[in-house]
């Protein structure tokens, strides 16, 4: 009996035992988190306060300016109304400077491609193109810059220049006095200057005209001096080999004949066309009396063919000059 007694109090000094060694860890472990927490709690007061010296500083550099200061407000940034007006009517104002630049047709070119009114003047144009600037100005710039390159590019040198060729016809023409008689520069403002053909050459001094006139004189009287001389040894030679008045069929020679200047007339009212060629050969004198009929049936087609000729090139100038 002692024995169980015995046990049973053993049983009952180790069950205590262990609740006090579970007592004492529990409060080891309190112990231990509430050190945990209060070093956490140090650091995070510590980087608070390193914060709030770091915003302090900020501020300082900043000229003062609190961190938590408010921003402007977007009304106090926005520009007044007025100031929006002034900037519109300078925009348009800049605008119209530029749309006074191009021409007319320019002008209603663009406002076809806004969708706006076409008709009216200059002025107009300019008025509704202005009040629709937005985007426009430089445009116009550009349109403009652009039609000065495209008229620099056009500008003539005056080498290959219709002004040169102009000068010079009326010098060999006799159209514009001689060196005797009037200035260069008199010369250059009352016979050429208002031509088209000057354009581009409006600067009597930049242009150098005196020296080019000088040139031009010269070249002109050794084109005659070469005339006159051409026209002396022609006369000589037919002094001593007269022109032929006959083929070597005994035929009157055609070029410079009645029967040409006949045939070039019947040509021209288009006898030909009606008349079989021995009816036209019988219809005149000239013809008959000189030349056979198979001469002259061939002379029929190479005049005509001729005249076509003619014809032909003086169209095709009349277009070009046209175009220019």
């Amino acid at each position: 009996m002692s024995s169980g007694s015995d046990g049973g109090e053993s049983d009952g000094e180790v069950s205590d035992s262990s609740e006090d060694i579970g007592s004492r860890l529990d409060k080891i472990s309190l112990a231990k988190r509430q050190n945990v927490e209060e070093e956490l709690g140090e650091e995070m007061a510590d980087d608070d306060r390193d914060e709030d010296d770091e915003e302090e500083e900020m501020a300082a550099r900043g000229g003062g300016m609190a961190p938590d200061q408010p921003k402007e407000s977007a009304e106090s940034v926005a520009p007044s109304a007025a100031a929006a007006a002034a900037a519109a009517a300078a925009t348009s104002a800049a605008a119209s400077a530029e749309l006074s630049k191009l021409k007319v047709a320019q002008l209603k070119d663009k406002c076809r491609e806004l969708g706006l009114k076409v008709g009216g003047k200059k002025e107009e144009l300019i008025q509704r193109l202005s009040t629709n600037a937005g985007g426009e100005l430089e445009k116009a710039k550009d349109n403009n810059k652009e039609a000065d390159k495209n008229d620099a590019e056009k500008a003539p040198t005056w080498t290959k220049s219709k002004a040169k060729d102009t000068l010079y016809d009326m010098i060999v023409t006799g159209k514009v006095p001689s060196k005797e008689e009037i200035t260069p520069k008199e010369l250059f403002e009352q016979y050429l200057k208002h031509l088209p053909e000057y354009k581009y050459f409006q600067d009597y001094t930049a242009l150098g005209f005196a020296s080019k006139l000088g040139y031009l004189r010269d070249k002109a009287a050794e084109r005659q001096d070469r005339s006159r001389d051409d026209a002396k040894a022609l006369e000589h030679d037919r002094l001593i080999y007269p022109p032929r008045t006959e083929d070597t069929k005994g035929r009157p020679i055609w070029e410079g004949s009645p029967a040409q200047e006949q045939l070039r007339k019947d040509i021209k009212a288009g006898k030909q066309k009606d008349l079989f060629p021995r009816h036209l050969y019988e219809s005149q004198q000239v013809y008959y009396e000189n030349y056979d009929l198979d001469f002259f049936r061939n002379k029929i087609y190479q005049v005509e063919k001729a005249m076509k000729r003619v014809a032909w090139v003086k169209a095709t100038d009349e277009k070009k000059k046209k175009k220019k």
